[in-house]
């Protein structure tokens, strides 16, 4: 949440944004000189110890990984037909698993139907247009590889259950046939 309410003369930031993890994100209204550099807006990052050794386990994972790929530039480029051969052939064998999320699969009007259809089941005020809009907008964070932001918007949505529903479906998860659905 936003926090206007410092005054100008105040040396604090003026507005303070809490995110989900316990962190806060503060933004600078006046410039600050940082190292050797020039003057220019601050963004300063407050977090929990226990968020701080997660954070930092992230960026270690990400440098190794950046380190990786610049190995495996050096590899022959010779797997993307194989590649692409068996998507295809997955494809053509019915394979409706979920794509994983460096392969997003386009989602069909189908899945989105039937995602509104739970979604309108447990809010049935919804017009038509919000049910597209948070529909559509839980699609393209999921064909964006963004899962988590299309969960949080479906859920808040629908409540936790028929928000997990809709969200499997658009991924083309259908347990319709589950007993234990």
């Amino acid at each position: 949440m936003a926090n206007p309410t410092s005054h100008d003369h105040d040396s604090a930031p003026r507005w303070w944004l809490t995110l989900d993890d316990g962190e806060h994100l503060a933004i600078d209204d006046s410039a600050a000189v940082a190292g050797d550099s020039a003057r220019e807006q601050m963004v300063q990052l407050r977090l929990p110890a226990w968020r701080a050794r997660d954070l930092g386990s992230v960026l270690t994972a990400y440098t190794r990984m950046v380190a990786l790929a610049s190995d495996a530039a050096e590899v022959s480029r010779t797997e993307a037909p194989l590649a692409s051969a068996l998507r295809a052939a997955a494809d053509a064998c019915g394979d409706r698993r979920a794509a994983t999320k460096s392969e997003s699969r386009p989602i069909s009007s189908g899945d989105r139907l039937r995602a509104m259809a739970v979604v309108q089941t447990v809010r049935p005020a919804l017009t038509h247009s919000a049910l597209v809009g948070v529909v559509d907008a839980a699609a393209r964070w999921l064909e964006d590889g963004e899962p988590d932001l299309a969960a949080g918007l479906l859920e808040a949505a629908a409540g936790d259950d028929a928000g997990r529903r809709a969200w499997e479906l658009l991924q083309g998860v259908d347990r319709s046939d589950d007993p234990g659905r």
